[in-house]
């Protein structure tokens, strides 16, 4: 499997651009249908070189949409995100399309027509158009991909952490910081941090990024006096302060002050209720 998906784009983008020229210039040259002087390859694949690099500035705009979509929601993206998600990518096209269409005119033409600019919509359409579709589909394609393998490689990496610390009385976090490993005991945690596809957990000195999952060390720490009051924060009792029920806010001993949501609240109140004499 590619690594990341920028290899796979531009080597496929590349590909597509020396076919076109290649078969542009076997036309021409077995019809002789130059208007002027011959043309060599090198100039045809700069020209298409040209309207690949333009379709791919404007593809960088639903390329990021759809990553964030695939990133948030991966396993519960519906029919119709789909639908415009798919709308918004032949949106783009057709824009990257009517831009190359205007730089050829203004580069080849003398002057500039809107007959002559419409011309040359038409035409880069009928020439372009699959080719930019089918460019966009594989984008989509290998970015949602590679989104899958992120959180795979987190689940793993998840795995092997909680099987260090599942067979210990007392858990603790086994970090990779570069080289090393970082042994933290479950009682210096003051609180855990929900950061993209990984973990930062929180003591007193720093904060050490691991790749796991908010809902597994939930349901792992759960009995070590830990509850999940945010969808991004999970908090160590034995460090609270005070809680501020109105404004839903925790802070802790070092004065860090986390919010909570009303999930949380009643997280919170229950926990409390159970460990209160």
């Amino acid at each position: 499997m590619t690594k990341h998906p920028t290899t796979a784009i531009v080597l496929g983008i590349v590909s597509v651009i020396l076919f076109d020229a290649l078969q542009q210039k076997f036309y021409l040259d077995t019809f002789n249908l130059y208007p002027d002087d011959p043309i060599s390859f090198w100039e045809l694949f700069l020209n298409h070189l040209l309207r690949w690099s333009v379709w791919g500035i404007f593809s960088f705009i639903y390329g990021y949409s759809a990553w964030k979509l695939f990133k948030k929601q991966r396993q519960d993206i519906q029919f119709e995100s789909w639908l415009m998600l798919g709308a918004f990518v032949l949106i783009v096209n057709l824009v990257a399309i009517i831009s190359i269409s205007g730089l050829n005119v203004l580069w080849y033409a003398d002057t500039f027509s809107v007959e002559l600019f419409s011309e040359n919509i038409l035409f880069i359409l009928f020439q372009k158009g699959m080719s930019f579709s089918f460019a966009s589909g594989l984008v989509l394609l290998l970015l949602y991909n590679y989104s899958g393998k992120l959180i795979i490689d987190a689940q793993l990496v998840e795995i092997d952490e909680l099987k260090a610390t599942s067979n210990q009385e007392m858990p603790t976090f086994t970090i990779r910081t570069g080289k090393k490993v970082k042994v933290i005991q479950l009682a210096e945690v003051q609180w855990i941090e929900a950061f993209d596809y990984c973990v930062k957990v929180h003591t007193s000195q720093k904060a050490y990024t691991m790749r796991c999952s908010m809902k597994s060390l939930e349901e792992s720490l759960r009995a070590h006096n830990f509850v999940r009051v945010h969808r991004s924060a999970l908090i160590n009792l034995d460090y609270i302060d005070h809680i501020d029920f109105d404004s839903n806010l925790i802070k802790l001993l070092g004065k860090q002050e986390i919010s909570f949501s009303k999930t949380g609240a009643k997280q919170l109140r229950s926990m409390l209720a159970s460990k209160s004499i």
